[in-house]
């Protein structure tokens, strides 16, 4: 198995510190109440020898952003899990107020990326459909992004080329188990062979396929092929 994340990113975006951090808060505050794991928040930084706990508020977090706006890079912050072992420790790293002329290498200005344990005991929730799908509503409902995506890379990677689809990257929109486009990049199909759709009000959310995506699942990879080609037509996914 590789890492699940489960990641937002949207284009530029001018906010403050304040706001990046009451969003932050908001975000720590959802996730604790979609699963237990995320209880406890550490933050990582390059000036620390080991992360130290914090309470999830926005006047606690403000001063822990590092700051990049000098030049139209926003702000950052990593918060990780209490495990001192990195496979079962989770971690997000957000970078938010960003609004520069061009994104390096075509990546997205801002982002959220919440990187899941590779083992461990919270792993057998945190890999509950029902689990992911409220990590990625809050994510939705507090970023307000572009597009989102949960998936594995491992598995991703093995889908798509028995699928035969070949030239995405993940600087660029794609398709993975559970997907959310907002309403303003593009118009979701209604004829989609997935497993589920939920209008979320600002966009819409995919769930591929019942189970987390296998190459090993023939009918996994047809779904994926041709969802991924109905998306690609919508223009949804670029060419």
């Amino acid at each position: 198995m590789g890492t699940y994340s489960i990641s937002c990113y949207w284009k530029n975006r001018e906010e403050g510190v304040a706001a990046c951090a009451d969003r932050a808060a908001r975000y720590l505050k959802r996730l604790g109440a979609c699963d237990p794991a995320f209880a406890k928040v550490f933050v990582s930084s390059r000036a620390q020898n080991s992360p130290r706990m914090v309470s999830p508020y926005s006047e606690v977090l403000e001063p822990l952003f590092e700051d990049k706006t000098a030049d139209k890079w926003g702000y950052r912050i990593s918060v990780v899990s209490e495990h001192k072992n990195k496979d079962e420790q989770w971690a997000i790293h957000v970078r938010c107020g960003a609004s520069p002329k061009g994104t390096r290498d075509g990546g997205w200005a801002n982002f959220c990326m919440s990187l899941l344990p590779i083992k461990g005991s919270s792993l057998e929730t945190l890999l509950q459909p029902p689990t992911l799908s409220c990590l990625l509503r809050a994510m939705v409902e507090i970023w307000e992004p572009d597009w989102a995506v949960v998936h594995d890379d491992a598995a991703l990677d093995d889908v798509y080329q028995r699928a035969g689809i070949s030239g995405y990257a993940q600087k660029a929109i794609f398709l993975g188990w559970m997907t959310y486009f907002a309403k303003h990049i593009g118009t979701v199909p209604e004829d989609l062979a997935v497993h589920s759709r939920a209008d979320l009000g600002p966009g819409t959310l995919l769930v591929l396929t019942e189970q987390p995506m296998s190459g090993e699942r023939p009918d996994h990879v047809a779904t994926t092929k041709q969802v991924f080609r109905s998306l690609k037509r919508a223009g949804l996914i670029p060419t």
